[in-house]
């Protein structure tokens, strides 16, 4: 289905015929209405943007429709550069909720102007469906294999379920580097951009990144007690640990271009993309080209992890069959002890976090609670932290008391690089998976793990399913059999609803805190209720 597209001299009446169109097509989606309603008076606002834009009345094309498998909105006209999207808000974030689809995006190529904006549709069925499905499939087909000859299951194995399998993961793996590399490198180059907001802008990047590797820290040191690991024998000896963690930081220096990516050596990858995004940064806009390229090839890149992450049902019914088929199927049941550690720490942290905020905020613990809990329960339900976006950027502002500046950088950012007990359950994973096929470990193997889960959780794109890509690049940078990925999906069935619940209760209290920092909270808003 493509685009349906009518041509309008953009007037005041066309304005107004344009938005009641949108409506009835938003409705049809089944759309909510405080949703339809944010998108018809953005859409209103941009068109009257463009008409104020013009001395004559413009003539501008808009399409509505699905488009490369998604709703979209797109409005065209000609003539010089006008970007009707501009706002006060920061440039970064702007990008980042056009991304997201929450805000519209403004192009412009061959004298024509372009916004586009993402139309989301509601009752489609989610990953999570298919997902319960392909396991419901699997474990059908693998209790009736019980029936089938053993020949037959070993060919059926090696003609059809281990390719499947082989070739997501190489699917998986051939543009995961990638991603990580143009990620990391628009990232760097964001900050620059978040530059225009001084020292309140690099302030909340760099205590939400201080608080990622707190995480990674806090999850590895208190995973530890709960798992049996085998240290490496010269772990005894502080001379060889020295000389372990010496080889390990240069060994994150890549030697050439091209070995990190075709080795799958992510410290290196995320290296030599920091140190490009760093060049590209101070040279400023005389790589205005290279920018834009490294830009629109991150966009083109999440949209190709989409789908290849839009396969990760077949996966789990392909890694599955196969372990009922050929291997152990018990080992499922050992999935219990990961998922209790991750809920735990989870639980500790946000203790640790609420009770800290509200000393530091002078308020009680239980109104900080009260006041950030109904996003947790939506976001938790629906496993999308996209679900509570405006809700909770009310909250900032009308419950927390926090300026509107602030609000408007601090959480679209934050939605993005902020993920705290992801990084925890990365980290429990990997103690877990490492007691569970025997992996001799030392003390720089555990500093690697919380590293690159902090670096892959700050550049894991927003998409469903891209979970799984994080738990593909560290199992293979620290020497977890591939079979983990199994364990780690099934297991991402439950921790996503648990994660993005506590991501946006935590991003909640951390901006309230770094308001009060910053003295741009109101503190009559943040103790009313009390």
């Amino acid at each position: 289905m493509a685009l349906t597209w009518k041509d309008y001299e953009l007037t005041p009446e066309a304005v107004e015929e344009i938005s009641a169109d949108l409506q009835s097509y938003i409705s049809s989606l089944g759309a909510e209405r405080r949703e339809i309603l944010r998108i018809r008076l953005t859409v209103e606002e941009i068109l009257i943007r463009i008409m104020e834009g013009h001395e004559d009345t413009p003539q501008i094309k808009v399409g509505m429709g699905k488009q490369y498998g998604r709703y979209s909105l797109d409005i065209r006209f000609g003539g010089e550069p006008l970007d009707p999207t501009e706002s006060d808000g920061d440039e970064w974030s702007g990008k980042i909720l056009s991304t997201l689809g929450l805000s519209p995006a403004w192009s412009y190529r061959r004298r024509m102007n372009r916004v586009t904006l993402t139309l989301k549709e509601r009752g489609k069925k989610s990953a999570l469906f298919y997902l319960i499905a392909s396991i419901a499939a699997a474990v059908i087909l693998g209790l009736l294999g019980r029936f089938i000859p053993e020949t037959v299951l070993s060919a059926l194995d090696v003609q059809l379920v281990t390719p499947l399998m082989t070739a997501f993961l190489g699917l998986l793996n051939t543009f995961a580097g990638f991603m990580i590399a143009f990620t990391i490198c628009s990232g760097v180059m964001g900050v620059g951009d978040s530059s225009a907001l001084g020292r309140m802008g690099k302030g909340v990047i760099l205590r939400y990144l201080l608080l990622s590797a707190l995480a990674s820290v806090f999850g590895i040191i208190f995973s530890l007690p709960f798992v049996r690991l085998e240290f490496s024998a010269s772990s005894e000896g502080g001379l060889s640990q020295i000389d372990k963690i010496t080889e390990m930081i240069f060994g994150i220096l890549p030697t050439d271009p091209i070995s990190p990516f075709s080795q799958g050596n992510t410290m290196q990858i995320i290296v030599i993309s920091v140190c490009i995004g760093a060049g590209l940064l101070a040279l400023g806009e005389r790589t205005a080209h290279v920018r834009t390229f490294i830009e629109e090839g991150t966009l083109i890149l999440q949209r190709i992890t989409e789908a290849v992450c839009s396969l990760i049902p077949i996966f789990v019914f392909a890694a599955l069959l196969h372990q009922f088929w050929v291997g152990d199927a018990k080992v499922i049941l050992s999935l219990w002890k990961p998922i209790v550690l991750s809920v735990g720490l989870a639980l500790l942290w946000a203790v640790a976090m609420y009770v800290f905020a509200a000393v530091r905020l002078g308020c009680s613990p239980v109104l900080l609670l009260k006041k950030t809990m109904p996003p947790f329960l939506v976001a938790f339900s629906t496993a999308s932290s996209m679900s509570v976006f405006t809700t909770c950027m009310d909250i900032c502002r009308k419950k927390l008391g926090v300026g509107d500046s602030l609000v408007k950088f601090a959480y679209p950012i934050g939605a993005v690089i902020y993920k705290p007990t992801f990084i925890v359950t990365v980290c429990v994973y990997a103690c877990v998976f490492a007691e569970m096929y025997s992996l001799e470990v030392s003390v720089p193997w555990l500093v690697l793990a919380a590293l690159t889960s902090v670096f892959l959780a700050v550049a894991m794109p927003p998409i469903p399913g891209a979970a799984l890509i994080v738990y593909s690049v560290l199992f293979a940078q620290l020497g977890i059999p591939s079979e983990a990925l199994l364990l780690a999906a099934t297991m991402e069935i439950l921790m996503d609803h648990v994660n993005t619940a506590f991501h946006v209760v935590f991003q909640l209290v951390e901006i309230a805190r770094t308001a009060k920092v910053m003295g741009n909270i109101d503190r009559d808003v943040l103790l009313r209720g009390e």
